[in-house]
C-alpha cells in the first residue's frame, strides 16, 4: 500500500467510485488513447480542478506562471466573485490509493475504477494562488 494520499477534484459531487476515462485537455496528445482516474497528491491540485479546471476556466503551467503554474484566463475573472456562484462548487475526493501509478507525464493514474474513501466540498475560498492571464480562452482560435 503506497503512504501518499490521492486526491480527484470534481464539480460533480456524490460520487462513490471514479470510472476511468480519457481525458479532456489537449495537453498531451499522444495520451488522450489511455483511459484512466487522473489523481494528484498535491491537494490545491484537486481544488484547482474542482473550483476552475474542469469548467476549462484556466489551467495549469509551472513553466510559464511561476509556483504551481496556476492560471485563469481573464475573460473569466468574473466567476471568481462570490456573488456569482452559490458555494460550494466542487467536491475534492480522497482516494484509495492502491491502484495508482506514476505516469511518464508524472501523473498519478489509475486504469482501473478507483474506490471513494471521503469527500469534501471546496469553493472559491479554497482556491490556492491563481495568475489572471489576459489570453483569449484558446476555443477562441479554433475553426
Amino acid at each position: 500500500m503506497k503512504s501518499l494520499n490521492f486526491y480527484h477534484g470534481s464539480t460533480t459531487s456524490g460520487i462513490e467510485i471514479l470510472e476511468p476515462h480519457r481525458p479532456r485537455n489537449g495537453a498531451f496528445q499522444d495520451r488522450t488513447e489511455i483511459s484512466a482516474v487522473y489523481a494528484t497528491t498535491d491537494i490545491d491540485y484537486a481544488i484547482f480542478m474542482a473550483v476552475i479546471g474542469s469548467r476549462k476556466w484556466g489551467g495549469c503551467n509551472s513553466e510559464k506562471f511561476g509556483d504551481k503554474g496556476f492560471y485563469l484566463y481573464e475573460e473569466f475573472s468574473d466567476y471568481l466573485d462570490p456573488t456569482k456562484y452559490e458555494e460550494p462548487i466542487g467536491t475534492v475526493y480522497d482516494l484509495n490509493p492502491d491502484s495508482f501509478e506514476l505516469s511518464r507525464y508524472n501523473e498519478w493514474h489509475s486504469k482501473s475504477p478507483v474506490k471513494v474513501l471521503g469527500s469534501f466540498a471546496v469553493g472559491l475560498r479554497d482556491l490556492p494562488k491563481i495568475a489572471v492571464i489576459p489570453e483569449l480562452h484558446p476555443s477562441h482560435y479554433r475553426q
